[in-house]
C-alpha cells in the first residue's frame, strides 16, 4: 500500500499536508503511522504525475517546444477553463494564458532540474 493510500486517499493526504504546514508541524500522525512533510509532498506530486492532476505550483512541460511552466492558477470562464503559466522565475507580468491543459505534462524532477523537457518524444 502507498503512502497515499494509508493515509486514505489523495484529499485526505492533501488536507493533512495543508494541516502541517498551518501549524508549522514536522509530523503528521495518521494510526502506527508517521510522516514527514516532504515524504506528503512528494507522494502527492507522484500520485498527480500518475493520475494527470494539476494543481497550483505544479511545474509543467509545453508538449510541443518542451519549455517548463509552472501553475499559478486556474480560472472558470464561462466553463472554459483556462491555466496560467509562468517561466521559471518570471515575473507575474510575464504570465501567459494557456486554455487547453493536454498540451501539457507534469514535468519530472530531471526535467525541472534542466528546466526543460528532456525526452525527444513523449507523444
Amino acid at each position: 500500500m502507498n503512502l497515499i493510500e494509508q493515509l486514505g486517499g489523495y484529499e485526505r493526504a492533501k488536507d493533512g499536508l495543508h494541516r502541517l504546514k498551518l501549524e508549522k508541524k514536522d509530523l503528521l500522525t495518521c494510526g502506527d503511522l508517521v510522516v514527514v512533510e516532504s515524504e506528503i509532498d512528494a507522494a502527492l506530486i507522484e500520485y498527480r504525475r500518475q493520475h494527470n492532476i494539476f494543481e497550483v505550483g505544479d511545474a509543467v512541460i509545453r508538449k510541443w517546444n518542451g519549455r517548463l511552466y509552472y501553475l499559478i492558477v486556474d480560472i472558470d470562464n464561462d466553463g472554459q477553463e483556462f491555466l496560467i503559466h509562468h517561466d521559471k522565475g518570471a515575473k507575474f507580468k510575464d504570465c501567459r494564458i494557456f486554455d487547453n491543459i493536454c498540451n501539457f505534462k507534469h514535468a519530472t524532477d530531471e526535467e525541472i532540474k534542466a528546466g526543460k523537457r528532456l525526452e525527444v518524444n513523449d507523444g
